[in-house]
């Protein structure tokens, strides 16, 4: 039997994937005093920031860029669907870290 994901499952999930690459969780930066950073144009992004973008009744692991915007880095699926893949892409960056 599986066990059901709810959308906290997956907030958990891409926090402990950002851990493991050293990022911070929010994608777009705070000064000293908490607040969000804006430029000329708006807010500044972390880059290289993964989060879970919802859209149309799907999930997906997307990440910021340099610059502000975002890339899709899976497709948009179910809870479960977005957790197994997350899942083998934790274990592929901690393959390539072992082996370094």
């Amino acid at each position: 039997m599986t066990q059901r994901i709810k959308q906290s499952d997956l907030e958990k999930r891409v926090e402990h994937l950002n851990q493991m690459l050293g990022l911070p969780n929010d994608t777009y930066k705070r000064d000293s005093d908490g607040n969000y950073v804006r430029d000329e144009r708006g807010l500044i992004a972390n880059p290289n920031v993964f989060y879970i973008g919802m859209a149309y009744g799907g999930y997906r692991l997307e990440q910021m860029c340099e610059g502000g915007g975002a890339r899709d880095v899976s497709f948009r699926g179910t809870k479960q669907e977005i957790w197994d893949f997350m899942g083998a892409y934790m274990q592929g960056i901690q393959a390539g870290k072992d082996a370094a």
